[in-house]
């Protein structure tokens, strides 16, 4: 596996691992089309390639071969002097994981 920045090739990939996480950790509660209007309002491609051209946004994508296998993006933020997340909760990587019904979450204490 391989870390590297992410690039505009890479969001239909971005997007997938994103969504996977989405069905498996919100699907039993929240109806796959409520899930879908917010999926493609905030990791729409237009909205994943402002983040690519926003120049306080960094991103990354863990890959094996072609495969994406997870994504992470997080932005500066100078009022704060840190990086933050886009939502203001604590930072996480969000893998989907084949091995468990749910997506696997670990914290990323070193982007805090």
């Amino acid at each position: 596996m391989k870390i590297r920045p992410w690039s505009e090739e890479d969001i239909p990939g971005i997007r997938n691992v994103i969504w996977t996480t989405w069905l498996s950790a919100y699907s039993s509660f929240i109806p796959e089309k409520d899930l879908k209007v917010c999926f493609d309002e905030w990791y729409g491609e237009a909205a994943l390639r402002n983040n690519l051209s926003d120049s306080l946004v960094e991103g990354s994508v863990a890959v094996e071969g072609e495969n994406i296998l997870a994504s992470m993006r997080c932005r500066w933020s100078p009022e704060e002097n840190r990086v933050r997340p886009r939502d203001g909760n604590e930072r996480a990587v969000e893998v989907p994981d084949p091995r468990h019904d749910r997506p696997v979450v670990e914290p990323d204490d070193e982007l805090l």
